[in-house]
Parts: structure tokens; C-alpha cells; sequence
């Protein structure tokens, strides 16, 4: 046994020292000079590959191949890194003696064609949860690729990702940054609403606090959880009430110009509002106004740190 871990570890650390960074410069310069769809058939292929080649590159490379990758691609790389990591999160599981079924599970359902389909299945929902307590204590984000293409091309990417495989989709959210868990969240909201209520209310609370328009679609909003629904139906609520505070905000930008005594004004009001509200319809009020033209997003950070200095008194 000792001698044969001993012989897998030589060959291991024979298979590191063979490669130079010659030859991983090489290797990115013939890749990128493909045409395009011969570019794509060969991430479908070998995506373990330009995943280690985008974690080893500069960034100015690593951009460069990004750049030249078609969407799907991305598709790929997303789908491979996905596997990686919860064969790894499997063995851990298995190693440390953990009930590793729903994983399982969820694992065939990244490997099977179209995904899940119909509701969300119950082991899935479970997986998700436990999700959440993850990306809660893990600090470290995983699907860089996503990241680094930007808002456009990642809403793209995450869209072709949705109608491929939504567990793939969905998988993304307990490993990924919060621009692609918000991306994968608005997909799912779009092309399979009814995968909404099995996940996490945190998820959902994060992304509010930029933006929750594509879950005030009535598609969308009856098939949220049900904590979730209740607030967006308090903050239309919210708005009948107000209704005479926010006319006045729209007269002032219609009719006064721009500059300090405008802003002002509308910052008293708006302060006013939140002040009369829990904080988390207070957070959508004050995306409703960014919208609108009427507060900047510094205004909006004012706001909220008189707000929270004062509850903290």
C-alpha cells in the first residue's frame, strides 16, 4: 500500500514538473487562433482543460481566451466546474461518514439531458438549503469565467445555461458570486418559475437589494416562497398608501431643475417613507425611486445609514 501510494505520488508530481510555461503559452495561442466553431467543439470536449488554463493565465490572457469563447462555451466550462465541485463535496461527505443520497441525486441531475423537469424534486430543494448554509460560511467564490465576461454576456450565458439544464442553473448559486447567483436567479424567474419556491428566502432577500423587478411578474410572484410573496404584495400596498408623498417626488422632478435644493427635497421625502416602513420594503422603495430617476445610489446608501444609525440607538 505505501509503495503504491508512494508510486502515485512520483507520477503525480511527474505529470507537474513536465509542463512549462512555454508550453501552457503555446497551448493558449493555438487555441485561440481557431475559428470559432472549432473554439467551441473543443471546450465541449476538453472543459477541465480551459478551466485549468483560465486559473493558471494572467488575467490579460485569461481575458483574451474569455473573449474569443463563444457563449456556449461558457455553457461548457460552467456545466464541468459545476461537476468538479460537487464530486469533491460527495467524497467529502462519504469520507467523513455524511448522508451523501441527495447529493447523488442532484449530481444526475446535472448529467441528465434537460435536467429537472416539472417541480423542483424534494432531495433537490434539501441540496439547496444545505446550499445556502455553504455559500453562507464559504468564503471563497468558484465559476470565475462567469464572472469575468461581464453583466451582458453573463445574462446571456446564464440564459442559454437555464434552458440546457436549470439544475445546472440552480447548482451554480451555492458556489458562485452574487452577480452570477443574481443572473441564475432572473433565469430561473424567466424560463422555469416554478423552481422559485423550493429556494432559499436569503437568496431572494440578497437580490432585492439591487434589483427585484423580474419577480414582480405575476408568473413569477405567485410561485415565490411564500414569505417572498408576501413581501412584494406589502410594498404594492405600501405604494397605494404613499400614494400623495410619491406624486409629490414626481411633480419635483418634473417641474424643478436640477441641483442641490431638488435633491434635497426629495431626499426629506424619501427618508420619510422608509422611516414609515420595515426596512426590507423600505430597500425596494428606494430601488422604485433610483428607477425613476429620483435618488442616486449614493443618495440611496445616505439613506440607508441614517436609517440604521438611528434603529441602532
Amino acid at each position: 500500500m505505501e509503495e503504491d501510494r508512494r508510486q502515485f505520488l512520483e507520477n503525480a508530481a511527474g505529470v507537474f514538473h513536465t509542463m512549462s510555461l512555454l508550453e501552457i503559452r503555446k497551448s493558449f495561442r493555438m487555441l485561440t487562433e481557431l475559428e470559432p466553431a472549432l473554439i467551441e467543439n473543443f471546450v465541449e470536449r476538453y472543459s477541465d482543460f480551459i478551466i485549468f488554463l483560465l486559473n493558471i493565465l494572467d488575467s490579460a490572457r485569461a481575458n483574451d481566451l474569455l473573449a474569443r469563447l463563444p457563449d456556449s462555451s461558457l455553457v461548457y466550462i460552467a456545466e464541468e466546474e459545476l461537476r468538479s465541485l460537487m464530486i469533491r463535496e460527495v467524497g467529502a461527505l462519504a469520507r467523513a461518514g455524511g448522508d451523501f443520497a441527495g447529493l447523488s441525486l442532484f449530481l444526475d441531475l446535472i448529467d441528465r439531458p434537460g435536467g429537472a423537469s416539472g417541480p423542483l424534486p424534494d432531495f433537490a430543494a434539501t441540496v439547496l438549503r444545505e446550499g445556502a448554509r455553504l455559500r453562507a460560511s464559504a468564503p471563497r467564490r468558484y465559476f470565475a469565467a462567469l464572472d469575468n465576461v461581464g453583466g451582458e454576456r453573463r445574462a446571456r450565458a446564464m440564459e442559454l445555461i437555464t434552458k440546457r439544464n436549470p439544475a445546472v442553473a440552480l447548482g451554480l448559486m451555492i458556489y458562485a458570486s452574487d452577480a452570477v447567483l443574481f443572473a441564475a436567479l432572473d433565469q430561473i424567474a424567466v424560463e422555469r418559475p416554478e423552481l422559485l419556491a423550493e429556494l432559499p428566502e436569503e437568496w431572494f432577500r440578497e437580490r432585492f437589494r439591487e434589483d427585484y423587478s423580474a419577480y414582480a411578474r405575476p408568473e413569477a410572484l405567485e410561485r415565490l416562497p411564500r414569505a417572498i410573496r408576501e413581501l412584494l404584495q406589502a410594498r404594492e400596498q405600501f405604494l397605494k398608501r404613499e400614494s400623495a408623498a410619491l406624486s409629490e417626488i414626481r411633480r419635483l422632478l418634473a417641474e424643478e431643475p436640477p441641483g442641490a435644493p431638488r435633491r434635497r427635497k426629495i431626499l426629506d421625502i424619501a427618508y420619510g417613507l422608509t422611516g414609515r416602513v420595515a426596512a426590507d420594503i423600505a430597500g425596494l422603495l428606494l430601488q422604485d425611486l433610483r428607477r425613476e430617476g429620483a435618488l442616486e445610489a449614493e443618495d440611496i446608501e445616505l439613506i440607508r445609514r441614517v436609517r440604521d444609525s438611528g434603529e441602532s440607538r
